[in-house]
């Protein structure tokens, strides 16, 4: 039997926005994928209008 190596890299998914510091979705996204076994993990990002090109290209030089 071969042993698996562990992930310590979930892939990570969220939100952008003005006022994340109120958006409660991160509840309900992360029980969703702990049900469903999903190594996900889902956070809220506080990002202005004026910001959110760079933020996007920020997130996407992580891969």
């Amino acid at each position: 039997m071969s042993k698996q190596t562990p992930d310590f890299l979930p892939s990570l998914v969220g939100s952008m926005s003005q006022g994340a510091k109120g958006n409660p979705t991160v509840e309900m996204i992360e029980a969703a994928f702990c049900h469903h076994s999903l190594h996900y993990r889902y956070i809220n990002m506080e990002v202005t209008p004026d910001n959110l090109a760079d933020a996007v290209k920020g997130a996407h030089a992580m891969g």
